[in-house]
Parts: structure tokens; C-alpha cells; sequence
């Protein structure tokens, strides 16, 4: 996942939701009972999730103050005594948070992303000096979308490739101590993606004519460059394909990825490997200022003209080899399944955003002002929902299983109050489950219970509906709390009476079926459970801290009860 800031070890899909609030415990006085034992003492300790199954990863005050980043990155796996330091100096404090992205087994932070740790063999690189830069220097991008253009992920995750941009340019891949540096000739890069284990690079280069633009495949064992799509007048991609930030006021950019091309990609369905694409833009050479999509077949070396003209938005499903797109302007959405050549045009606008039913097969489309629309691919068969229950809709997820569709939608124009309804696949029968001013929802992991969270100016509460049951009711678990831990089949575990004022409240496991409640700690300020798992014995790390000093202050280690 990669975030600006931290937000790790969440659990579910909820929206609209607040975590503060301001009633309940105080932390003072007498805690009780504390479950499990306190592994290491102090307040500083912040940040906490599990990585990669039982391993704690967490941030506390810099054991080298001399150095100027407030804070250490830690990882601790479990069957070790003691933690270790991951990444040393790092700002990981608000309001001045390092963006961080956690893909796989390598953590990426710093202001450029540029500080790596691989959980994997535990070594550490920053990938701006390692290996040693060019002597022309490195330029910062100017805007955070610009330095995302510098970072891509291998579909593995067992590799980045980092740009370098200076004179010359440098591009940086693999992962710690296995990185190799490889120098871009002539040009710059504005946009790149993995294909398989190589890159796939949008190059500009300066010619008597004037700039040029094309893209060249660059071979990630031997740095060589070859040409895949040919080099056209640089307007044609400028702005659209890559160098966004080259063009005042280019939000439409960034149209440059890949599917069917991932390191060991899975066969289509009938057998047959996958087509590898490469995704492109370009501005329309028929209509000034509209942009048409291409498809690059890498095996055959030919561009396809996909369907529309003005197409604006541009989507893909890796694992289902489902690609959409489509045009605001001329109201309509195309998909095609690349593996069984399935097909279908919807007479609608894309929306902002995409919900994609587990099995591929069909995705739901939403946005604020606009009305949920489901496309289902296999059977060539486009859906509205009903604008009395389905328009400005603000959250959407499909049920683990498939087979029912979730939603959050406005009440009336004003969106003074919202809804959350749930369907079958199809958007079919819905039935309104909860409502109020802020509202959001997500399945449990066998799709028979919603977790509900109603957000105020300063509360979040946590309740359930079973879906089992012959009239579902939301039944409430909280009515104030903080971090959620656990949202499962049969129990959940959460903060509850959490204090924004002292950041801490109680730690609670409550079996839903029964109702029956434990406590397990008191003044708890973060919890996290590995893999969000419910099963007894399952890893569960929480941090204790106090309105006051106190020696119960720091992380503790325990597990779920019975």
C-alpha cells in the first residue's frame, strides 16, 4: 500500500469516518489487568502494525539525537528476543509525515521515497546515493504527482526501480543489496512502468526539429535501451502520457502502465498465457485538447487504437486481465477482458472510482453528484441503479464471496444524511441498513456481517449487521471508539470509551453472537493484530500510554483469548 503519512494496519473499507472522540476512560488511576506481558517501557512508541505475518514494525523517539529526523523505524519478529533498528532518522510525526509505502517485503519512505528497508534480508538503501549519484545532481520533483512518476513497484514486489532525475538521468532498480544503477543516455524520462522484470520508459529527447517522444524497453540485467513505440513530436505525450508537471493544469495525465505483463503472470483462464500490453495515451490528432488510449501488444510490437474518442479515464483489473476506460465527454465506458476478448460499451460516463467484483467478471463504477452504474463484462450487460437509492455515492465494495454489493449514498441534493444499502451482485433488491450524517460499512471475510461506522464532528462508533438474520438490524458495539483491530466472522476487537483528549481508551474483544465482552487493557492509545486474524492465539501487539507517566507506559505483547 502506499500512503502519504501512515495509516498501516487498518482493517476494512470503511469511509467518511472519524477517529477521534472525546468521552470515556481517562487512563489515571488504577488500570487492572493488563493481558499479555510489556515487552518494551516508554511513551514514545507510535505507528504500530504487523508486516509479513509476525513481524511488529513501529516507530519511537530516535536513539541518535544528534542526527535531524525525529524518529526510528523498528521491526521485531516475534520468535527474536528483541527488536532491531530498520531505518534510523526518519520523520514519521504529524504534520510533517514522510509519505510511506509498504509493498511486500520492502518498506519505502522519505520525502522522495527514497529510504528502503527489505524485511526480506534485512538490509537498508537510500536509493538517491546508493549506488553513488551522477555528478550532475539530483532535482526534486515539484509536486507529489511528479514523484510518484519516480518510484514503480515490480508486480512481485520483490523489486522497485527508482528515477534519478539529474543530468544525466539514472534509474535505480532492484532492491537493497542487490540495486544496479543504469545511465539514460540522452533525454529524460516522464513516465515508467515494470514489464515483467524490465521497464518500460516514456523518453523526451531534444532533435533539430524540436523535442520528441517515444518509449524504449530497458533491459534490467544489462541497462541496454531498445525502441517499442516510435518517437513522435513531444506535444503528442506531454501532458498526457507522462510529464505532467511539464503543462499548467494537466489533470488528465499519467495514462502509462502495463497488464498481462507481471513476473510470473497467471494464465488466462482457458490455459493460454497471458498478452502483455503496454497502456498508453496521446493527444487526439483529430480533435485539440481530447486524448485517445492505445494498447502496445509487446509480442507482436503493434499499437491498437482503442474504442472512443475524448476518453478521460482509464482503469484495469491485473488479476482479472479486465481493462476500462472511457469518456466523460461523449458519455460512454468501454471494457474488454484481454485473456477472452469479452467486450462491452455502456451508453455512461466513467466515474471517479472502481469497485471490482472478486471474481472479475463485473465492477461497479460511483462517485460523488454521480449515479452507481455496474457493468458486468462476461455478461455484455450494463446496470443503473435506481437514483432514489443509488446517486452520489461515496463508498461501494463487493462482498468477499461476490455475490452482494454494498453501498453509501446521499439521502437528497443537500447530502445532509447518508445511506448505506446492501444488494445482490447486480445492485438487485437493495436494503437500507444504516443512515445518518456520515456513514460507512465493510463485509466480514464470509461476507454474512457488515460492520457499521457512524462518524461525528469528534466520535466514531462501531456496530454490526448479520445478514442471516430475517429483518437486519444494526446491532452497536461502540459508541465512541479508536483503532479497530479485528473485524471478523464471530468477534471484533477494537478501542472502546476512547478519549481523544488523552488519545487512549479501553481494549476490548466482544463475540458477537453472544454479545459477551472482555477487557483486555486499559488506557490503550494503538492496537494491531497480525493478518486481522480472529483465531485464538493469533498475535496481537498494543501500546499503553497514559495520561500520565507511568511505569505500565510502552508495548505490550499478547495474543486473542479463547
Amino acid at each position: 500500500m502506499r500512503m502519504a503519512g501512515i495509516s498501516v494496519g487498518a482493517v476494512g473499507g470503511f469511509g467518511l469516518l472519524l477517529l477521534a472522540a472525546v468521552a470515556g476512560c481517562d487512563g489515571a488511576g488504577d488500570l487492572g489487568a493488563m493481558s499479555g506481558r510489556q515487552a518494551l517501557q516508554g511513551r514514545d512508541i507510535k505507528n504500530l502494525f504487523f508486516w509479513q505475518g509476525r513481524t511488529l514494525a513501529f516507530a519511537r523517539d530516535t536513539a541518535d539525537p544528534s542526527q535531524a529526523e525525529p524518529q526510528d523505524v523498528l521491526v521485531w519478529q516475534l520468535d527474536e528476543p528483541t527488536p532491531t533498528v530498520a531505518l534510523s532518522g526518519v520523520d514519521w510525526e504529524y504534520p510533517s509525515s514522510w509519505p510511506v509505502w509498504i509493498n511486500g517485503d520492502l518498506l519505502l519512505t522519505g520525502t522522495a521515497y527514497e529510504r528502503v528497508y527489505d524485511l526480506g534480508n534485512r538490509q537498508t538503501a537510500n536509493l538517491l546515493l546508493e549506488p553513488p549519484p551522477s555528478p550532475g545532481g539530483e532535482v526534486p520533483p515539484a509536486t507529489y504527482r511528479g514523484l510518484l512518476t519516480t518510484i514503480t513497484s515490480r508486480s512481485d514486489r520483490k523489486a522497485i526501480a527508482k528515477l534519478r532525475r539529474g543530468v544525466p538521468e539514472t534509474i535505480v532498480v532492484g532492491r537493497p543489496s542487490e540495486l544496479r544503477a543504469f545511465t539514460i543516455p540522452e533525454g529524460s524520462v516522464g513516465a515508467m512502468t515494470f514489464m515483467g522484470a524490465d521497464l518500460a520508459l516514456l523518453i523526451k529527447r531534444a532533435t533539430p526539429e524540436g523535442n520528441v517522444v517515444g518509449v524504449q524497453r530497458l533491459d534490467s540485467a544489462s541497462g541496454a535501451l531498445t525502441p517499442m513505440v516510435a518517437e513522435t513530436p513531444a506535444a503528442n505525450w506531454t501532458g498526457v502520457t507522462g510529464f505532467c508537471d511539464d503543462v499548467d493544469g494537466s489533470e488528465s495525465c499519467g495514462y502509462f502502465s502495463t497488464i498481462g505483463c507481471g513476473v510470473n503472470e497467471p494464465h488466462c483462464a482457458d490455459g493460454r498465457p497471458s498478452p502483455c500490453l503496454l497502456l498508453y495515451a496521446q493527444a487526439d490528432p483529430d480533435a485539440a485538447g481530447k486524448i485517445v488510449l492505445y494498447a502496445h501488444d509487446v509480442a507482436a510490437g503493434t499499437s491498437t487504437r482503442l474504442a472512443g474518442a475524448a476518453n478521460d479515464h482509464f482503469y484495469s483489473n491485473q488479476k482479472a486481465h479486465l481493462l476500462v476506460w472511457g469518456s466523460t465527454t461523449n458519455a460512454q465506458t468501454s471494457a474488454w477482458n484481454i485473456c477472452d476478448d469479452a467486450q462491452v460499451e455502456c451508453p455512461h460516463p466513467p466515474s471517479s472510482f472502481v469497485a471490482w467484483r472478486p471474481d472479475g467478471g463485473a465492477f461497479a463504477m460511483y462517485g460523488a453528484r454521480d449515479l452507481l452504474r455496474i457493468v458486468d463484462v462476461a455478461g455484455g450487460l450494463c446496470r443503473a441503479g435506481d437514483p432514489q437509492q443509488s446517486y452520489s455515492v461515496y463508498q461501494a465494495q463487493y462482498a468477499p464471496a461476490g455475490d452482494r454489493l454494498l453501498w453509501v449514498a446521499a439521502n437528497d441534493v443537500e447530502e445532509t444524511a447518508l445511506t448505506l444499502w446492501v444488494a445482490d451482485r447486480d445492485g438487485e433488491s437493495p436494503v437500507a441498513l444504516a443512515g445518518g450524517p456520515s456513514v460507512g460499512g465493510t463485509f466480514s471475510a464470509d461476507g454474512q456481517i457488515v460492520y457499521v461506522s457512524h462518524g461525528g464532528e469528534s466520535s466514531a462508533s462501531l456496530g454490526f449487521v448479520d445478514l442471516r438474520a430475517s429483518t437486519p438490524v444494526e446491532q452497536v458495539l461502540a459508541s465512541n471508539r479508536g483503532d479497530i483491530a479485528v473485524l471478523g466472522n464471530e468477534r471484533a476487537m477494537f478501542i472502546d470509551h476512547y478519549n481523544a483528549q488523552d488519545g487512549n481508551g479501553e481494549l476490548v474483544l466482544v463475540d458477537l453472537a453472544s454479545g459477551a465482552r472482555q477487557s483486555l487493557a486499559r488506557a490503550v492509545a494503538n492496537v494491531t493484530v497480525a493478518a486481522g486474524n480472529e483465531a485464538e492465539g493469533t498475535d496481537v501487539a498494543y501500546v499503553v500510554r497514559g495520561r500520565a507517566a507511568a511505569a505500565r507506559d510502552g508495548l505490550w505483547l499478547t495474543t486473542l483469548p479463547p
